[in-house]
């Protein structure tokens, strides 16, 4: 049963995921297959850096490497020569050898099973828990990036489709969105990533994904450290300053 509380702090999350993690449906376009490469092998990238930083290395890479299509580029050479391009100042990662071991090892898993195309991954229309199971298959994708991937792809593009929309998408178990849930109360600890799943499918039912606007709530408010309850990053209070009982 989930409380008046929780309905409402769960509203608060959806309206911010749709207000700053979608596209208007009106304004979606039609991605190319570069673009959805791209896509896919940045969020490969994205760990232990910025999320910015991460989105930009298949562009940048491309470019130290003489190449336009991010595919080609990784086939093209093996891990060590992407790592000493990864590492090139400005180093593109923190750590090249470990990032370029992933995106080569998944490009040739996109060559060999999917026919070097992303967009096959979904031409079947799926449900959205199974693409996400499609791309945890390759190289690097776990659970927080494959959530993550399909909720942009399904939110950003208007070639992407699964059978269920988003319904069966979960919430990123992003560090972000667990110290959120933990100030709020819904979870006792901020490693508990079952517990995340389990409260956003509990006062988020029918797509608990929507919960992912407390990533963007930890971004301008939900600081780590020290919280901006009152007066967050270039905004006013928090939306759950009334209903958080951390808040300050």
């Amino acid at each position: 049963m989930v409380s008046e509380r929780e309905q409402q702090i769960a509203d608060v999350l959806a309206g911010l995921f749709y207000e700053e993690m979608a596209v208007e449906p009106g304004m979606r376009r039609a991605a190319s297959r570069e673009e959805l490469h791209r896509l896919l092998f940045g969020m490969i990238a994205n760990r232990m850096t910025r999320y910015e930083d991460a989105l930009a290395l298949p562009k940048a890479l491309c470019e130290r490497a003489g190449a336009t299509d991010i595919l080609d580029c990784l086939l093209q050479h093996n891990e060590h020569e992407i790592a000493e391009l990864i590492a090139v100042p400005r180093a593109l990662h923190r750590y090249p050898a470990r990032i370029a071991k992933s995106l080569c090892a998944s490009a040739r898993q996109l060559r060999d099973s999917w026919n070097s195309e992303l967009s096959t991954m979904w031409r079947d229309d799926p449900l959205g828990s199974e693409l996400v199971n499609r791309l945890m298959t390759l190289h690097g994708v776990g659970p927080k990036i494959g959530n993550l991937m399909v909720r942009c792809l399904m939110l950003g593009y208007s070639n992407v489709s699964c059978w269920d929309g988003i319904a069966t998408l979960d919430i990123s178990p992003d560090r972000h969105a667990l110290r959120v849930f933990r100030r709020l109360g819904l979870i006792r600890d901020e490693r508990d990533v079952d517990g995340l799943l389990a409260a956003s499918r509990r006062i988020r039912p029918y797509a608990s994904v929507e919960c992912d606007g407390a990533w963007s709530l930890a971004l301008t408010h939900c600081r780590a450290g020290t919280a901006r309850c009152r007066n967050g990053e270039g905004v006013g209070p928090c939306p759950l300053l009334h209903l958080c009982p951390s808040a300050k």
